[in-house]
């Protein structure tokens, strides 16, 4: 199933988690589909491990006209939100419309509140139709999956937990402790 990450989630991945290599790991469990904008983004805060798995990724549907209207709509009426977001939401109404599972990997809760409503949005369904309600997960919901499925261990679920506890991701402690037994 494809995954669709904004820039927090390969941000976590790549800086805040330097002891053990996830993004190869997401990207062979799932098929990871960055956008262009959510490079861009990233591109401004260089990282190896990011730059590495660029190979593994799928590439993005940027091209169409129908994109395009989506991402010009979403940018007009969402302000708050950032382009790499948005791009990442847009890509995802595009490959449910078309009847491909995704998931978006979003951790802003401005984001998740639009990806929650925006397949009932009026504008939405006259470009692509009626499309089914988005799902989504955050960064942390992804890693917990990844366990649940065996990819990763008990002691890299250990050692992830200890570089998120020192890290500028912000999470509840108390979900750490659940996410290391």
């Amino acid at each position: 199933m494809i995954k669709i990450p904004d820039t927090t989630l390969l941000s976590a991945l790549g800086r805040e988690i330097p002891s053990v290599d996830v993004i190869p790991i997401v990207c062979g469990e799932y098929g990871l589909m960055v956008t262009g904008e959510v490079l861009e983004e990233i591109s401004r805060m260089p990282c190896e491990r990011i730059d590495a798995a660029r190979g593994l990724m799928i590439p993005p549907l940027q091209s169409g006209e129908r994109y395009r209207k989506i991402v010009s709509y979403l940018v007009s009426r969402y302000t708050v939100l950032h382009i790499g977001e948005l791009s990442c939401i847009a890509t995802s109404l595009m490959l449910s419309s078309e009847g491909r599972e995704n998931y978006l990997v979003l951790d802003d809760k401005p984001a998740r509140n639009l990806a929650e409503k925006i397949h009932n949005d009026d504008q939405i369904v006259r470009i692509l139709g009626n499309v089914p309600p988005l799902k989504f997960t955050g960064t942390f919901g992804l890693l917990i999956h990844l366990k649940s499925k065996g990819r990763i261990s008990k002691s890299e679920c250990a050692k992830i937990s200890d570089d998120l506890r020192h890290s500028t991701f912000r999470l509840n402690p108390g979900m750490l402790d659940r996410f290391i037994k």
